[in-house]
């Protein structure tokens, strides 16, 4: 009977270690925890910088879009003002070519 009283002894030893190990890793996890009201505290606090920087970006890319249509304008501009040299070059070497066929013809 004695040993069984010793075997008892033992396994209550050893579960209340188990126990206080256990409650030391909760009191960790609690030290690390935060309240509901910190937790909404700091997700409004971040909700609000996403959305600061979200309007800050929207005003970024109205501004390209502003820049951008300017560009193609004066790209538009600039195209249609070498189409035209382009044209006219084009009319200048088809003269040149049939002046060079003649005179070749002629020799």
């Amino acid at each position: 009977m004695a040993k069984k009283e010793m075997a008892t002894d033992d396994l209550a030893i050893i579960i209340k270690k188990q126990f206080d190990r256990v409650d030391g890793r909760f009191e960790k996890i609690e030290k690390n925890m935060v309240t509901k009201t910190e937790f909404s505290s700091g997700l409004s606090s971040l909700r609000s910088e996403m959305n600061f920087r979200f309007d800050k970006l929207d005003e970024e890319i109205a501004d390209i879009k502003i820049r951008l249509g300017r560009l193609e304008k004066n790209l538009n501009e600039e195209v249609m003002a070498f189409g035209d040299d382009i044209i006219n070059l084009r009319k200048r070497v088809a003269v040149l070519e049939k002046q060079i066929k003649v005179l070749k013809l002629a020799k």
